[in-house]
């Protein structure tokens, strides 16, 4: 099974590197194909030119950078999704770069134009290019942490109502089994967000089970049935604490 296991993430690795080869490969040929294409075509190599390649190359570059910025944790088809955004503005701003680029080229071979039009040009593209990106991936940092503390707080409540579920079929005895089926479908329409306020009711809840659990599994069936009373009255008022709380916010 671990063997299998370890396949499986192995072939996910592998395919995590192929693909970002192949997003470097694109980049290559961009590059390479930018630079044949402008040393082919007659422009005039003056100052312009030389100010739209240097430019034209370091943007071509910077999307080495941007695509690590954007999959530097993709170790999940989500997490990749969410670093689509940032790859669009990059090729984007790449487009409107190598199109003023290759603009300013083409009128500086027939036309005077100073070279610090281009220049402003370039570098503005570049400054909106990254603070887009910036932001993009700022965003992206606030949803999953805000997605991690919404998994952090429904810990709880996920998980007692997966033990309860689980314990329903151990138990022998059909009146209980039916009490903690009843507490099972309770906490199934209980909100599942936790907060600081509920923390002791929800620890002496964990607690309360683990005697449950161990009552059923040793069939100690007054304790059992004492127990799962108490775990359901710690429930109800867990919810009437919560509905309390949400209130006051």
């Amino acid at each position: 099974m671990n063997a299998e296991k370890n396949v499986k993430l192995n072939r996910e690795e592998l395919d995590m590197v192929m693909n970002r080869n192949r997003r470097l490969f694109i980049i290559g040929v961009v590059l390479v194909t930018f630079n044949l294409v402008v040393f082919i075509v007659p422009f005039q190599r003056n100052a312009v030119f030389w100010t739209a390649y240097l430019f034209s190359n370091v943007t071509i570059l910077a999307m080495i950078i941007t695509d690590w910025v954007a999959f530097r944790n993709a170790d999940s088809l989500k997490r990749v999704f969410m670093g689509m955004p940032i790859i669009k503005i990059a090729y984007s701003s790449l487009i409107a770069q190598l199109s003023v680029c290759v603009g300013f080229m083409v009128a500086a071979s027939f036309i005077p134009v100073p070279v610090w039009r281009l220049a402003v040009s370039c570098i503005l593209i570049l400054a909106f290019g990254t603070i887009s990106v910036f932001k993009a991936d700022w965003g992206r940092e606030v949803i999953e942490q805000i997605e991690e503390k919404h998994i952090s707080n429904t810990a709880f409540m996920m998980g007692f109502r997966l033990d309860l579920e689980s314990l329903v079929p151990r138990i022998a005895n059909k009146e209980l089994q039916v009490k903690v089926e009843g507490i099972a479908k309770t906490a199934k329409r209980s909100d599942p967000i936790s907060s600081d306020g509920l923390t002791e009711i929800e620890a002496e809840m964990g607690r309360k089970f683990e005697l449950l659990q161990y009552s059923v599994v040793h069939n100690v069936g007054d304790d059992a049935n004492t127990l799962a009373d108490e775990i359901s009255h710690l429930l109800n008022e867990r919810n009437l604490k919560c509905r309390l709380l949400k209130r006051q916010q």
